[in-house]
C-alpha cells in the first residue's frame, strides 16, 4: 500500500466520531435550552391557558409553571377571567398536578389559596362556564383522580367564607366531596356525591354542620341577584341564625333544579320540610311530604309554602295552625274559637315597591280571607262565619248569640275595629235583657268617633238605621211587619199581640237612668192588637224613656183610622180624626195613661174643630187579661157612639153633651160606663117605654152589662 494512502484513511475516521459528538452535544444543548427555554418563558402555562380558552369561555391565566420530574407540575398566580380585562372571578395561590405526566394521566391535584371574589358578573359568567364543560363529553376510560382545595369566598368586598379545607375523588363526571369551612366564623361540614350519569347526574349535597346567619346570607344572595332582598321590618319574623344540620339537598347536573330535605333550628324553635328548588321556585312540604314549623313565640304551622322569585310572592298552605304570643294578633280576637272553626291556612304574601301585601285564608267550617297592605287596614272577607266570633269586637252590652254570616267584610285598622258589612241567617241578638231572633238578612256596621254606625236590612221585618252622635245616636227604623217583629223578640216584659207597619225617627241619647228616645216622627200603618185594635193609622211625634223594666212615653200625633172591638162589632176610634196629647207607661203588660188630651179635627186640614169634641183621659188596661179602666172628660161628646160601646136593648141615645165617665174593660168589651153628662141637645129612647127628647140639666148615667153591679159611691 503505497505511503500516502496509509496517511490518508485515519483521519477520514476520526471525523466521522468528531462529527457525531459535536452533533450529539448539539443535541443536547437544543433539548435542554429547549425545556429551559419552554420553562423560563412558561409556555407549559401558555398552553394550559390556550387549551382552557379553546375548550370553555373564559380566560385562564397563569404566571408559572414548573416540573419536578416527570411526576409533578406546578402552576402559580393562576387567575380565572370571563374576558382578559375584567376583574378576577377566581384567584389560586398555587397548583400543584400530580401524576405519570409524559404519559397525561393526572392522579391528584392540589389548589390552594383559592378565593372565589363573587359578584353579580363572575355568578353569571361561572353558570355559564358550567353549562359549557358539562357539554364537553367525558372520557370512556375516565381514571380516578383526587383533588384538594382551601381557600375561601367573598362577597364584594367582605370574607364570607375562609378556612375552607375540601378533599375531591372524582373518577370522570362521578365524585364524591368532604368539605369544612368557616361561614362568617362559625363551622360548616358539608359531604357532596353524585348519583346517575350523563343527563341523569346528580349531586346530593348533605350539611353535616352548619350553623348560618340568615339576615346576612339573605343580604349576600340580593346582593348577587340570587333572591330578592329581604325587606327590614321582616326581619324580625325570620331568626337571625339558623342551625342547618341534617340538610340534604339533591341537585341536577346543571346546578339549576334542588330537591331534599330541609332541617332548621334556631333559638325559639324548630322546622322541617321537602323541598324543591329552580331558578323561580322555592317549594317547601311538597306532597306527599309537609312544612313543620314549631316556635315559641310564632306559634306552629303543618302544610305547604311556595315562594315565587320572580313575581316576589310566598303562599303558605296549612292543614293545621296555631298563632304564638309574638303574634301581632289584637287580644280581643276570639283565636281558640277561630282554630276551632277554622284549623286550615292559607298565606299569600306579595313584594311590592318594598312593601308587602299579605292575604291569610282560613277555612274549615267556615271560610276567611284576611288581608294587609303596607299602609292599609287589615280587611277580613268571610263566608259561612258563625257570628259569635264577632262578639269580641262589639259593644259589651250587645251579642250576638247564634247565626252565621253567609258573607262578611271586616276592616280593622291600629285602633281596632273599622267596618263591618255581611250577609246574616239564623242571627240571635241579644240586649239589655231582650233577645231578638232568627234574623235574616244584611248587616253594616261602620266605627266613627262617636261610636257605631248601623245599617240593617231585614226583608221579614224591616230595615233600620242607627247613626251615632255623642251620648247617642238617630235612629230610622222601618218595621213593615210588626207581627214578625214581636214574634222574634223576647224580653223581660210581655209584648202585645202586634201587626202592622211601623216608621220611626228618633234621636236616642243615654239619660242617668236608661236611654231617652226623641221621636221625630212615628207613623202607624194599618196597626192592630190582637181582638182589641185594628186597622190603626196615624203620625206621632214625642219622647220616650226606655228603662229597664218600664217603657215611658210622652207622644202627640192624630189618628186618621182605627178600631176598638166591643161587643157586636167593631167601633170607629178615628171618628173626626182626633188629636191627642198623652203621656203613658207600659211595663209588665200593662198600659198607663194620664194626662191624655183628645181634639177632633177637620178630616181635610187637620185644623181642630170648634164645635168638635175634645177629651181628657186617664187610665189603665192590661194586655195580658184585656181588662181596664179608662176616666175622662169630654166635651161636645157624641151620647150616640157613647151608646155604642155598651149597647142597651130597645136604648137609643142621641145628641151631644158635656160627659164625665168611668168606663170598666173585659176581655169581651166594655163591661160598664158610669157618669154625668149635661146635655146640648140629648134625646132618648128605651123602647115603648121612655122617649125623651129636649133633655136639660145634668143627668147621671149609668150603662152596664147583665150582671154587673153599680159601683161604690166616691
Amino acid at each position: 500500500m503505497p505511503p500516502e494512502t496509509l496517511l490518508v484513511q485515519p483521519p477520514r475516521r476520526r471525523s466521522w466520531w468528531r462529527t457525531l459528538a459535536v452533533l450529539t452535544v448539539v443535541g443536547v444543548l437544543v433539548v435542554v435550552g429547549g425545556v429551559w427555554w419552554a420553562l423560563a418563558t412558561n409556555q407549559t402555562g401558555n398552553l394550559i391557558s390556550y387549551e382552557f380558552s379553546d375548550r370553555l369561555p373564559g380566560r385562564l391565566e397563569i404566571d408559572h409553571s414548573e416540573f419536578n420530574g416527570l411526576e409533578q407540575l406546578v402552576l402559580s398566580g393562576v387567575r380565572l377571567k370571563e374576558t382578559s380585562g375584567s376583574p378576577a372571578a377566581v384567584t389560586i395561590e398555587r397548583v400543584v398536578v400530580s401524576g405519570q405526566l409524559w404519559k397525561a394521566e393526572v392522579d391528584h391535584i392540589r389548589i390552594e389559596g383559592m378565593h372565589l371574589h363573587a359578584t353579580t358578573e363572575v355568578v353569571r359568567f361561572l353558570q355559564h362556564l358550567i353549562k359549557a364543560e358539562n357539554a364537553i363529553p367525558g372520557s370512556s376510560t375516565p381514571r380516578l383522580i383526587k383533588l384538594e382545595f382551601t381557600g375561601g369566598v367573598s362577597v364584594g368586598k367582605e370574607v364570607v367564607i375562609d378556612g375552607a379545607q375540601v378533599a375531591v375523588s372524582a373518577t370522570g363526571p362521578h365524585i364524591a366531596v368532604l368539605g369544612s369551612a368557616r361561614y362568617t366564623g362559625a363551622p360548616v361540614t358539608v359531604q357532596i356525591e353524585t348519583n346517575g350519569s350523563g343527563d341523569q347526574r346528580t349531586y346530593r349535597v348533605a350539611l353535616l354542620e352548619g350553623q348560618l346567619p340568615v339576615w346576612r346570607s339573605c343580604d349576600w344572595l340580593a346582593d348577587l341577584e340570587l333572591l330578592p332582598r329581604l325587606p327590614q321590618e321582616s326581619r324580625e319574623w325570620v331568626p337571625e341564625f339558623a342551625d342547618l344540620k341534617g340538610t340534604v339537598v339533591v341537585a341536577d347536573r346543571l346546578w339549576e333544579h334542588f330537591s331534599g330535605e330541609a332541617k332548621v333550628a334556631w333559638k325559639t324553635g324548630r322546622g322541617q320540610a321537602d323541598l324543591q328548588i329552580d331558578h323561580r321556585f322555592v317549594r317547601l312540604g311538597v306532597p306527599p311530604g309537609r312544612l313543620i314549623i314549631r316556635d315559641d313565640t310564632l306559634g306552629s304551622l303543618d302544610g305547604q309554602a311556595l315562594i315565587d322569585t320572580d313575581a316576589n310572592t310566598v303562599a303558605v298552605t296549612a292543614t293545621s295552625w296555631s298563632p304564638g304570643p309574638r303574634l301581632p294578633i289584637p287580644s280581643m280576637v276570639p283565636t281558640k274559637e277561630i282554630l276551632a272553626a277554622m284549623p286550615q291556612a292559607q298565606f299569600d304574601g306579595t313584594l311590592q315597591a318594598g312593601a308587602w301585601q299579605l292575604a291569610l285564608r282560613l277555612s274549615g267550617t267556615g271560610e276567611a280571607i284576611l288581608t294587609s297592605d303596607e299602609g292599609a287596614p287589615l280587611r277580613i272577607v268571610g263566608r259561612s262565619v258563625a257570628l259569635p266570633l264577632l262578639q269580641p269586637f262589639l259593644p259589651a252590652e250587645l251579642t250576638l248569640a247564634a247565626g252565621n254570616a253567609t258573607t262578611l267584610n271586616v276592616e280593622f285598622d291600629d285602633t281596632g275595629l273599622r267596618e263591618v258589612s255581611g250577609t246574616v241567617e239564623q242571627a240571635r241578638v241579644l240586649w239589655q235583657g231582650w233577645a231578638l231572633g232568627s234574623l235574616e238578612g244584611k248587616v253594616g256596621l261602620k266605627v266613627v268617633p262617636a261610636g257605631i254606625d248601623l245599617d240593617l236590612s231585614l226583608p221579614a221585618l224591616g230595615k233600620a238605621t242607627w247613626r251615632a252622635a255623642p251620648q247617642g245616636g238617630d235612629i230610622a227604623l222601618e218595621i213593615t211587619s210588626a207581627e214578625a217583629l214581636v214574634a222574634r223578640l223576647k224580653g223581660p216584659q210581655p209584648l202585645p199581640e202586634l201587626s202592622g207597619a211601623v216608621s220611626l225617627a228618633a234621636r236616642i241619647r243615654q239619660g242617668d237612668v236608661g236611654y231617652l228616645a226623641d221621636v221625630d216622627r212615628l207613623a202607624l200603618k194599618q196597626v192592630g192588637i190582637t181582638d182589641v185594635l185594628r186597622t190603626l193609622d196615624g203620625d206621632l211625634s214625642g219622647t220616650v224613656r226606655l228603662l229597664a223594666t218600664r217603657t215611658d212615653a210622652h207622644l202627640l200625633g192624630r189618628i186618621t183610622s182605627g178600631e176598638l172591638r166591643i161587643p157586636g162589632g167593631w167601633r170607629d176610634l178615628a171618628k173626626r180624626r182626633p188629636r191627642f196629647n198623652a203621656e203613658v207607661s207600659y211595663s209588665n203588660g200593662v198600659f198607663l195613661g194620664q194626662n191624655i188630651l183628645v181634639r177632633a179635627t177637620d178630616e181635610a186640614t187637620g185644623e181642630a174643630l170648634i164645635d168638635g169634641y175634645s177629651a181628657g183621659l186617664r187610665g189603665r188596661f192590661s194586655l195580658t187579661d184585656l181588662t181596664g179602666t179608662i176616666i175622662g172628660v169630654v166635651d161636645h161628646a157624641d151620647l150616640g157612639w157613647i151608646n155604642t160601646l155598651v149597647p142597651v136593648a130597645d136604648g137609643v141615645m142621641g145628641g151631644e153633651g158635656a160627659v164625665t165617665f168611668t168606663a170598666q174593660l173585659m176581655r169581651s168589651g166594655i163591661s160598664s160606663i158610669d157618669g154625668y153628662f149635661l146635655p146640648l141637645d140629648a134625646r132618648l129612647h128605651l123602647g115603648k117605654i121612655l122617649s125623651a127628647t129636649g133633655i136639660k140639666g145634668s143627668v147621671k148615667f149609668r150603662i152596664a152589662r147583665p150582671g154587673d153591679e153599680a159601683p161604690s159611691p166616691k
